[in-house]
């Protein structure tokens, strides 16, 4: 009988373990969550609140675009506001 319980009980354990490491690889979440923006009257200043990013879970990475030169600053949204 202890003999047969151990045997259950590797079998449980082995096919847990495979389906941590499936979780961990086949089936993870993707590592970003890409959201594209087109403006179709570009004005020289866009601001991006706080509460736009914190929307999704992780570090936001901000890229942009466009024609000439594009320049990005970040800080604190009361002070960019404060300044705009």
């Amino acid at each position: 009988m202890r003999l047969l319980i151990s045997v259950v009980l590797y079998i449980t354990a082995l096919g847990l373990t495979l389906l941590g490491i499936a979780q961990q690889t086949v089936w993870a979440p993707d590592d970003s969550k890409p959201v594209t923006i087109t403006l179709e009257n570009p004005n020289p200043l866009l601001l991006i609140s706080q509460e736009v990013l914190q929307k999704k879970v992780g570090q936001p990475v901000v890229t942009v675009s466009g024609p000439g030169k594009v320049y990005v600053a970040t800080g604190r949204q009361s002070d960019i506001e404060a300044w705009v």
